[in-house]
């Protein structure tokens, strides 16, 4: 019992600790991203400026979602802390699981271009809400595309939703 605490108590310590400076690197970006020269570009059409911006504009934006991933991992180990002192509930709320997926998915395309890997979402809607733990699917989702982008050396990848609803008359 004194080791799981230790344990749960170190997860818990680590994580606060890495939080205080991503939120350090997550504030600016986000002003970044917000800054009025990277969202209208060069207004003197200047192509090479334009372009210049274009690049800063992607990098900015890709580190602010690496950032926001590290972030949630971090959490993911307060989350751990939780579950290991029974602390942890799922959260069941109506949710558009199709856009959801499809909102959670689009974060790695940037990597399996960058990868030369074909990513593929296809998550058709369902034509209802779905209960589900939205903060749960996100990791889930995260965990099964971080893992295809890890051990995918070519060719595609696809994110495919096939969920049947079950029809209302069932006995």
């Amino acid at each position: 019992a004194g080791i799981d605490r230790a344990k749960t108590s170190f997860f818990s310590n680590i994580s606060h600790e890495l939080r205080t400076p991503l939120m350090l690197m997550l504030g600016p970006l986000q002003e970044c991203m917000a800054s009025p020269l990277l969202i209208q570009g060069d207004n003197n059409n200047n192509n090479n400026n334009d372009n210049n911006i274009k690049r800063l504009t992607n990098h900015i934006q890709m580190a602010f979602r690496n950032s926001q991933r590290l972030y949630k991992l971090v959490n993911s180990l307060l989350d751990f802390a939780r579950i290991e002192a029974n602390r942890m509930q799922a959260i069941f709320r109506p949710t558009d699981l199709s856009q959801l997926t499809a909102t959670l998915s689009t974060s790695f395309t940037s990597a399996f271009e960058m990868a030369g890997i074909e990513f593929i979402i296809d998550t058709p809607d369902l034509g209802e809400s779905i209960y589900i733990d939205a903060g749960m699917w996100e990791k889930i989702i995260n965990n099964l595309l971080s893992n295809a982008l890890k051990y995918t050396r070519s060719g595609r990848v696809t994110l495919l939703l096939p969920i049947t609803l079950p029809p209302d008359d069932v006995s």
